[in-house]
């Protein structure tokens, strides 16, 4: 593991978030890696207020967990072909995908005319391209997913284009009108740079739609949650997002704090390429107000990375 600044300012200084990282972490687990003596921390940048961990697995070490091993938590009790049918299978008052991909079209609405294409990267198993066609009829589509099991079931219940891979700029030689990025920039450790390269693989009018962690699960979900692992290097307020996006080249149109079927509370946001997007100062609620309902995650002295 590798010590981190602030992933949008680089930022040294940060306050620590009390009581956060001293229990057992699954996916640091599944590879094998001893973290018994690493001091694992919740950060708030002390310059733009983004929420970030440190320190984080390095390439080597995500490059292990993302291929072989990130998907075994779901996979225990299932095989991927069936963990596809339940989620598939769940009513639209139940399922988190029927939810995004309704909030979706009414946002989207007509936007698009003549043969659209959507390009989901970190696609899993392909659930979310699944339920959008039943809304989205006529579109096409491709999918990355860097996990094995996951990307060839995508691949053959989709029938659709799926790179097992990670994903960079060009790699399906096409644009696309909808990028979209579900849970995602959350486990990268320079999300604006990905974002960023997204850009190329739109088409003039496209749209990205990102969904990521909000900061409000510090105030709703247990400390030890599966929210607050090693994965999840990030967590999101809504001037973060907009100061990312404006980093990465795009202009936040909309954007909404949304509670899941499980009570966790994503960030969800609708994106345009713009050369014009503002940076927004911290507002401190966006943090403070999130971060300080529960007392175990009060802010403790500033501290500073060597």
């Amino acid at each position: 593991m590798k010590d981190s600044n602030c992933y949008i300012c680089g930022g040294v200084e940060y306050f620590t978030l009390d009581s956060q990282n001293d229990f057992r972490d699954t996916y640091l687990d599944l590879i094998n890696l001893d973290y018994t003596n690493i001091d694992r921390r919740i950060c708030v940048c002390a310059n733009c207020g983004f929420v970030y961990r440190t320190p984080v697995i390095d390439q080597i070490e995500a490059s292990l967990l993302y291929r072989d091993k990130y998907r075994e938590n779901i996979l225990k009790h299932s095989t991927a072909d069936q963990y596809f049918d339940k989620i598939i299978s769940l009513k639209d008052d139940e399922s988190d995908l029927a939810m995004k991909i309704n909030w979706l079209k009414s946002q989207i609405g007509e936007r698009f005319s003549g043969r659209s294409a959507v390009l989901d990267i970190g696609c899993g198993a392909g659930m979310f391209l699944y339920k959008f066609f039943q809304q989205f009829p006529t579109w096409d589509a491709a999918g990355v997913e860097p996990g094995r099991v996951f990307g060839e079931t995508a691949a053959r219940r989709l029938g659709k284009p799926i790179a097992i891979q990670e994903y960079f700029p060009g790699l399906f030689g096409k644009r696309f009108q909808l990028i979209t990025l579900i849970q995602v920039l959350e486990h990268v450790a320079d999300p604006a740079k990905l974002l960023a390269g997204t850009v190329d693989d739109l088409t003039p009018d496209g749209l990205v739609y990102i969904e990521v962690p909000s900061v409000r699960d510090f105030s709703v979900l247990p400390p030890d949650h599966d929210r607050f692992m090693s994965p999840h290097l990030a967590f999101f307020s809504p001037n973060s997002m907009r100061n990312m996006c404006a980093r990465a080249g795009y202009a936040v149109i909309h954007i909404e704090l949304s509670t899941t079927a499980r009570g966790k509370v994503d960030l969800r946001a609708l994106c345009h390429p713009s050369r014009d997007a503002k940076s927004f100062p911290l507002l401190k609620d966006d943090v403070s107000m999130a971060l300080g309902e529960r007392k175990s995650f009060q802010l403790k002295l500033t501290k500073k990375l060597p």
